[in-house]
């Protein structure tokens, strides 16, 4: 995002916390382009995504999201298990951080 405020080839336009206020946003102005966080309160992420590609076919969606703490266990773990059932022996862990971690 912090990109995008410095381009003069992008203007933001406006900036909505939650589901309704994203709404709100895309009925006052259709964009050229939404930025979203996927895990937007009061609304699932990709729901809203198929919503506005519906509603407004012609504006493009830049999705992102962060892993909460229990998606990123989720993820070592079914990691963990394709390694070791590829026939891996040692898996290193140097550089993933789990909660409570100090980095």
């Amino acid at each position: 995002m912090c990109m995008l405020k410095k381009s003069k080839d992008f203007e933001i336009c406006g900036k909505a916390q939650n589901g309704d206020e994203l709404w709100r946003q895309l009925e006052s102005g259709q964009p050229d382009i939404v930025v979203m966080e996927l895990e937007l309160p009061q609304v699932n992420g990709i729901s809203a995504l198929r919503n506005i590609k519906a509603k407004y076919p012609q504006t493009r969606i830049l999705a992102d999201t962060l892993p909460t703490p229990q998606q990123k266990l989720t993820i070592l773990h079914n990691t963990i298990n394709r390694l070791l059932e590829a026939g891996y022996e040692y898996i290193g862990m140097d550089h993933f951080a789990l909660p409570g971690d100090d980095l």
